[in-house]
């Protein structure tokens, strides 16, 4: 196994880069890539699928959201090593229940991203 990668996945690329900049401030050698296409990013994991990813991702997308990623990796049949987090603008208690029924995810976090739970996250 390699490397712990960050994925952030969120069509705003302001979000992403605030997002990025807690993540560096707080770990520097932290390697993070920014995707503001889910489709990207899953292509990006598919393409180096021996990686760990930490991944960030937004539920409300064009093209492929947040719910159409989780299910794309659910038709994998490949092992990857993900610890996926809902982050989102989404206060709505159906994306709540909805992100339950997903067993890659491990947490719905609501945007902006906190500087506690990333230090939580990586001094363990």
């Amino acid at each position: 196994m390699g490397t712990p990668m960050v994925l952030l996945i969120d069509d705003d690329e302001i979000n992403n880069y605030v997002n990025s900049s807690i993540l560096h401030k707080e770990f520097p050698h932290l390697e993070i890539k920014q995707f503001t296409s889910a489709e990207e990013a899953l292509a990006h994991i598919l393409s180096n699928a021996d990686i760990p990813y930490y991944i960030f991702l937004d539920i409300n997308m064009p093209l492929m959201n947040g719910w159409e990623f989780l299910d794309e990796l659910d038709k994998l049949d490949i092992i990857l090593n993900l610890t996926i987090f809902m982050l989102t603008s989404s206060i709505d208690q159906a994306d709540r229940d909805r992100v339950k029924t997903y067993s890659r995810v491990n947490q719905f976090l609501v945007k902006p991203l906190q500087r506690t739970f990333v230090q939580s996250l990586f001094n363990k």
